[in-house]
């Protein structure tokens, strides 16, 4: 499946700003630095540990005007006058993922897939969260559109305890070509609604399936209600009237993990009959 997507530098590169976490990224061995970059007048003994990490792991050093720094982090109050790009094992752009997924002959194709996709979720705890869930779930990874959702900086990172370093994270520009790139695929979006009269506990998923969670206020935004294939609630007792959107992609997480605990379960058994 051919695309048009123009490929973007943070399809492919997660910036790390602020001194302890640069030193924590640059400690880490399992870490891919592309190029530290830090300001001209940034001076101190965490500035020497960060160039001292730097040489010895041979990491390309840059030093830039302070302006030039806060332009790249785009967060000048806290970048401290250094950054990293690191290049994560397993983000890519989706449309990278898909082409390539594609091109498996069908026994090399994995039998089963299944994304979140965020839509809109702007609060960085929330997405990092969202993404310490699905690698412990055991999910296939999380499509993060540029578009409405924050890049994976260093309070995603913080929130999902490390491990947006290491989970499947697919970049798009927006999630309403991302949704008909992965119906394309033949894959079921599946949208989160508290009014849908399917629920989570009783329906049959898709062997490839996304789930999309909305925004924290306003839910999945109208202009992709066109894309979403089925709409799931997942069941609250009143007087509550929803969950926190970190907290329904767990309940959506574990609940499909079950599901394939049990379904694998019932299969070792029948074989052993």
């Amino acid at each position: 499946m051919k695309t048009n997507q123009t490929k973007h530098p943070r399809d492919k590169f997660i910036t790390v700003y602020g001194r302890k976490p640069v030193l924590e990224a640059l400690s880490n061995p399992d870490i891919i630095i592309d190029k530290l970059l830090i300001a001209n007048n940034a001076r101190g003994e965490f500035i020497d540990e960060i160039v001292k990490q730097a040489k010895q792991r041979g990491v390309k050093i840059s030093r830039e005007s302070p302006k030039y720094i806060t332009r790249i982090s785009r967060n000048g109050r806290h970048d401290q006058g250094v950054v990293v790009d690191v290049i994560p094992p397993a983000m890519e752009a989706l449309s990278t993922y898909l082409e390539r997924e594609q091109s498996h002959p069908p026994n090399q194709k994995p039998q089963t897939c299944k994304f979140l996709a965020l839509d809109g979720v702007k609060n960085p705890s929330n997405v990092g969260m969202i993404i310490r869930t699905c690698l412990a779930a055991g999910f296939d990874g999380i499509i993060l559109p540029r578009k409405g959702c924050p890049d994976l900086n260093p309070l995603v990172i913080k929130a999902s305890a490390g491990t947006a370093f290491y989970t499947r994270v697919l970049r798009c520009a927006e999630l309403s070509e991302a949704l008909q790139q992965l119906r394309q695929a033949n894959y079921t979006i599946y949208g989160l609604s508290g009014t849908a009269t399917s629920t989570l506990y009783n329906l049959s998923f898709s062997p490839f399936s996304v789930f999309v969670l909305g925004n924290e206020t306003e839910g999945i935004h109208s202009d992709h209600h066109q894309l979403i294939d089925t709409w799931v609630s997942i069941p609250i007792n009143s007087p509550a009237e929803s969950l926190n959107v970190a907290s329904a992609a767990a309940v959506v997480c574990f609940e499909l993990k079950r599901q394939h605990l049990e379904q694998r379960s019932r299969h070792s058994n029948s074989i052993n009959l």
